[in-house]
C-alpha cells in the first residue's frame, strides 16, 4: 500500500513469476524461517530464545476471492478466509442514506443487475440488487454493508 499525496492510497499487486527476484526472496525467507524454527526448538531446550525474521509478504485477497465469487461480497470474503488468506481487501462506498457498503465501482452497473451511482441510491435500493448477476457464481448475492462484512470476518 502506498500513499502518494496524503489523500489517495494505492494498493499495488505484485505478480509472482517463477525464477523472479521476489520468488528467490520468498524461498530464502522460507529457508530462514525453517532454520529459525529449528534454532528456536534447540534454544528452547537450552533455555535461550530465538526470534524469527520478519515476514515481508502477506497473502491478501483483493475484493475477497473474486475469481470464484462475486467481488466484495460475503461469499467472496468467506472463501478467501477459508483459503487461508492473511488479509482481506475490499472497497467501501457510501449510499444516499449514508450506509457504508462494499462496492468497488462508483456505479452498480458492472457488478450487479441494476444501474446507477452508489451515492444516488439508498441502501434499500442497493440491497434489492443481485451482485452475482454478471459473475458465473450461482445464486443471488446481496451487496453487504461494511458492518456485515466486518462481523462476518475473523478479527485476526
Amino acid at each position: 500500500m502506498v500513499t502518494l499525496d496524503g489523500t489517495r492510497t494505492f494498493f499495488i499487486t505484485l505478480e509472482l513469476c517463477a525464477g523472479g527476484a521476489l520468488d528467490k526472496h520468498l524461498a530464502a525467507e522460507r529457508r530462514a524461517s525453517a532454520g529459525a524454527s529449528a534454532d528456536a526448538s534447540a534454544g528452547a531446550r537450552a533455555g535461550a530464545g530465538a526470534s524469527s525474521p520478519p515476514r515481508l509478504v502477506r497473502v491478501c485477497a483483493n475484493r475477497g476471492c473474486s475469481i470464484t465469487h462475486p467481488e466484495n461480497t460475503l461469499p467472496a470474503l468467506a472463501a478467501a478466509v477459508e483459503l487461508g488468506c492473511e488479509q482481506l481487501e475490499f472497497d467501501v462506498r457510501c449510499t444516499s442514506d449514508l450506509q457504508l457498503v462494499l462496492l468497488h465501482d462508483p456505479s452498480v452497473d458492472r457488478t450487479t443487475d441494476g444501474s446507477g451511482n452508489v451515492w444516488e441510491l439508498t441502501y434499500a435500493e442497493l440491497s434489492a440488487l443481485d451482485a452475482s448477476a454478471t459473475h458465473p457464481y450461482t445464486g443471488p448475492t446481496r451487496i453487504p454493508t461494511l458492518e456485515e462484512a466486518l462481523s462476518a470476518t475473523p478479527a485476526s
